[in-house]
């Protein structure tokens, strides 16, 4: 889903993890705010650079509905 979405599958893997998104996250993000959501997240830099941007989707776990896909880091 996050692939098909956008999110690149590498060159340093993907990873995801649920996590609960809380309230005041701005516009744009009131379909997932104060929900569970999957964050799947693409690494556009190397372990070692700080800081470490990322590309990730935010998912509905129970109906794969992708929310957004943002850059992060």
């Amino acid at each position: 889903m996050a692939v098909d979405a956008g999110v690149p599958a590498g060159p340093y893997g993907l990873e995801a993890y649920i996590a609960y998104t809380g309230t005041g996250l701005g516009a744009g993000a009131e379909a997932y705010e104060g929900k569970y959501v999957w964050y799947v997240s693409s690494w556009i830099d190397p372990p070692s650079s700080d800081p470490r941007r990322d590309i990730y989707a935010v998912i509905d776990p129970a109906s794969g509905e992708v929310y957004a896909v943002l850059h992060g880091g």
